[in-house]
């Protein structure tokens, strides 16, 4: 599959980015739109998907959620050549999102958000599970005790490499 922007009306809306990895896709978002860009992009989501949206605190939070959640369904219906409307998202384990299509492959994907930006990835073979974060360059991060939490032996040892020789 060829991995293009995503345009709506004409218009780049999401930005493909380099493949972080082989069979894996990515593309960029800003999150703010026009308020009739996002009276758009509301007409793919489901019922209860608007109902989230109510449920967010300001008009800026809800129109990002809108946006995002859009874009996602775009994406995923050009992968799985549906109308994004029609993509049968579901919430799966741990309230992870996921395509629920019965006999299908489905791809595996994932979205972070942060601020006024999202980052969407898609992995192309249904046998690989991926993950993406998106970070202000200005947040304060624990590394150490997001290390601890998320990652093996193995990787804790080589970032404590690291971090001793960062200090020489």
């Amino acid at each position: 599959m060829r991995v293009d922007d995503l345009r709506v009306a004409g218009n780049v809306v999401a930005h493909a980015l380099p493949p972080p990895a082989e069979g894996v896709h990515a593309w960029w978002r800003e999150l703010t739109s026009s308020d009739a860009d996002v009276e758009v992009a509301r007409s793919v989501l489901s019922a209860e998907e608007i109902a989230r949206a109510e449920r967010f605190g300001t008009p800026a939070l809800r129109a990002r959620y809108v946006t995002g959640r859009a874009t996602l369904r775009m994406l995923l219906g050009r992968w799985l050549g549906v109308a994004p409307s029609v993509v049968p998202l579901v919430r799966g384990a741990r309230g992870r999102p996921r395509v629920d299509m019965d006999g299908a492959d489905t791809p595996d994907f994932n979205v972070s958000h942060t601020r006024d930006a999202a980052i969407i990835a898609i992995a192309m073979s249904p046998s690989m599970r991926i993950g993406v974060d998106l970070e202000r360059r200005d947040r304060e991060v624990d590394a150490v005790r997001l290390a601890r939490k998320f990652l093996t032996p193995r990787e804790r040892e080589a970032m404590e490499a690291l971090a001793a020789n960062a200090g020489r």
